[in-house]
């Protein structure tokens, strides 16, 4: 079983060991690369995403395995891919954080509202990004086009609904 190791913020007094989740069986199921070294720092941009307390270092291993998870979710297929992934997770941890915050009892409305904002931000990036891994992956949504008034003149003609030609021989 893999293991990595980093140095924690200023906070911190010692580094956190971060287990890799079981059944995995190459860097590239993380990252998208072959390259241990990218696959490290991709890993730990990730878990330095979440805020958890200094002190509870069970708490802290569990939010890290869940960002190792959901690297891994992403199933990415190359470096690109396993960027988006982390940036998107980056995106999910900061706009809950700003929602956890908004909850905060007794504070500000002007405060709550600044908060809710920015969740609401982040949550437009996020699906941005999803789209843009969608559109990268080949994905990309059907756009459907209704048309809601149509007009015929006289001598004019309409044909509406899907249209099949053959060629003739």
């Amino acid at each position: 079983m893999s293991r990595l190791k980093h140095k924690e913020t200023s906070l911190d007094k010692k580094p956190h060991t971060v287990t890799l989740p079981k059944g995995t069986k190459s860097h590239r199921e993380l990252s998208g690369s072959p390259e241990a070294d990218f696959t490290h720092v991709l890993v730990l941009q990730t878990v330095q995403t979440f805020w958890v307390s200094p002190f509870d270092e069970a708490e802290k291993g569990r939010h890290y395995q869940a960002g190792l998870a959901a690297l891994r979710g992403f199933q990415p297929r190359d470096e690109l891919e396993g960027m988006l992934a982390a940036q998107m997770i980056g995106l999910h941890n900061a706009a809950m954080e700003c929602m956890r915050r908004a909850m905060v009892a007794d504070q500000p409305m002007e405060c709550q509202s600044h908060l809710l904002a920015q969740a609401n931000k982040l949550t437009r990036s996020y699906t941005l990004m999803m789209e843009s891994l969608n559109r990268y992956r080949g994905k990309a949504t059907e756009q459907k086009v209704t048309v809601e008034h149509v007009h015929v003149h006289d001598g004019g003609q309409a044909i509406v609904g899907a249209i099949h030609t053959q060629a003739t021989p």
